[in-house]
């Protein structure tokens, strides 16, 4: 009898129960040195509940309550029952042991989620630092990885040879420097106060043109070809200009503040995400609006997956929506625990990374399900979160002033940078093998990656 129904709970926990959400059915409080005896070590590991006892899920109880209605019978030890029920369940029981056997791995994320993995790390020695006399709002690579360019609210954004670690040249603003973009083709940069943007040639150091917003900008992104640039701002806008001459191509209306823009990595589209609770897609070429995303609160980002074929889009009600192109539809939504500031995939589409607003942790989870397949944890606010190009790595900064680096294969941190204060903004070189960081102490270190740690170049 008991046999059966260590059997029973087994079948119920390979078909997906979790511990959070239960209806006591039946309670069996037994060793799990005994259950070893019966089912296979993987299925052990889905039955570590607290305290011993083991648990039906109820978001499986009504798709099966023919089989816990004879469970139920079985706990009554009725004998002509068991006869009834390995005649009725065991091929079924066995085909799911069977199957659970063949899967790769059953993860324990889902009995902790919101634990993470210890690993080594490794605590390296930065290459060069950047010197600011105030805050650096931002600091990047260009796609070639030849430049750096930091962004200061010392009205200063400063361009440098990686390679040689030396300035080339320095951009004045009147205001504070709070955004800054690379082109694809790392010829240009641009950079942005409140209310100008000015688009330097990064061989002649000479600046190419201004664009001007009577509010403030919000985010600058070049297209992927670098033919265009797209700026949005708190005048309810964004608007696309020729980015060799800076002449406005089309404008983007909205009728609250424009968060963000993003062109598809094709080029052939671009969306917005704004406070007016939507997120518009216009034709690049035609500068004619397609379709729009209407949401039920605030959208804080909006982007589209490595294939362009997908948009995904953040909002204040912490919910994460996956809209498909094709055919016009949601293809997959999922809510969050918090207010999310932006969801982003990695270059291989097969993650999503989660970032939230004023929270210890983000979230990485699988882009087709929706699923958490594991968490990113600090002791303060993390700030920024980034994937490397080739989607091996992870890259965050946090108000624990520390830049850390987690393995996505091992899902492990492998490098922890200390500083002495907030980390702003921290992303890879796109070779994967730099990263760089921006802080308000007004210093921006950079880093290098070789062999899974972090190291000085000698």
């Amino acid at each position: 009898m008991k046999n059966i129904l260590i059997m029973v709970i087994s079948f119920f926990c390979v078909i997906g129960f979790s511990k959070n959400q239960c209806v006591d059915l039946f309670k069996i409080q037994t060793g799990e040195s005994e259950i070893s005896k019966h089912i296979d070590a993987l299925v052990v590991e889905r039955l570590k509940i607290d305290n011993g006892f083991y648990v039906i899920d109820n978001q499986k109880k009504q798709a099966n309550e023919t089989f816990a209605s004879n469970l139920k019978e079985i706990v009554k030890s009725d004998v002509k029952y068991l006869t009834e029920f390995k005649k009725r369940y065991s091929a079924k029981l066995n085909a799911f042991i069977v199957k659970t056997k063949a899967a790769d791995k059953i993860k324990s994320q889902e009995l902790s989620e919101r634990k993470m993995v210890n690993a080594e790390v490794f605590k390296p020695k930065k290459l060069f630092q950047i010197k600011h006399t105030g805050a650096v709002n931002t600091a990047q690579f260009s796609h070639d990885g030849k430049y750096i360019v930091t962004a200061s609210y010392d009205r200063i954004a400063k361009i440098y040879d990686k390679k040689s670690q030396e300035m080339l040249f320095e951009i004045d603003h009147r205001r504070s420097v709070d955004l800054a973009e690379f082109s694809p083709d790392s010829k240009c940069v641009a950079t942005a106060t409140r209310d100008v943007l000015k688009v330097h040639d990064i061989v002649s150091e000479k600046e190419k043109y201004q664009i001007s917003t009577y509010l403030e900008f919000t985010s600058i992104q070049f297209s992927p070809d670098s033919k265009y640039i797209v700026v949005t701002s708190t005048d309810h806008t964004a608007t696309v200009y020729d980015a060799s001459t800076g002449k406005k191509k089309f404008k983007i209306s909205h009728t609250n503040v424009v968060n963000q823009a993003k062109f598809s990595p094709d080029g052939k589209y671009v969306v917005t995400a704004s406070y007016d609770q939507t997120a518009k897609v216009y034709d690049v070429v035609s500068g004619k609006k397609l379709f729009q995303i209407k949401r039920d609160s605030n959208i804080s980002s909006a982007e589209f997956s490595p294939d362009s074929q997908r948009i995904i889009t953040s909002s204040e009600d912490q919910a994460v929506q996956v809209f498909e192109i094709s055919t016009k539809k949601t293809q997959l939504e999922f809510e969050s625990e918090s207010t999310v500031n932006s969801a982003k995939y990695s270059s291989d589409g097969e993650f999503i990374i989660v970032l939230y607003n004023h929270e210890n942790f983000v979230q990485i989870r699988n882009a087709k399900t929706g699923k958490i397949e594991f968490q990113i944890e600090d002791t303060d606010f993390i700030k920024s979160a980034e994937f490397s190009v080739d989607s091996k790595y992870i890259v965050t900064g946090s108000n624990s002033a520390k830049t850390k680096i987690y393995s996505i294969d091992q899902q492990k941190t492998v490098y922890v940078a200390d500083s002495n204060n907030v980390i702003y903004t921290a992303k890879f070189s796109s070779d994967g093998q730099y990263i760089i960081n921006s802080s308000p102490d007004g210093i921006s270190k950079i880093y290098k990656l070789y062999n899974s740690r972090f190291e000085s170049i000698k």
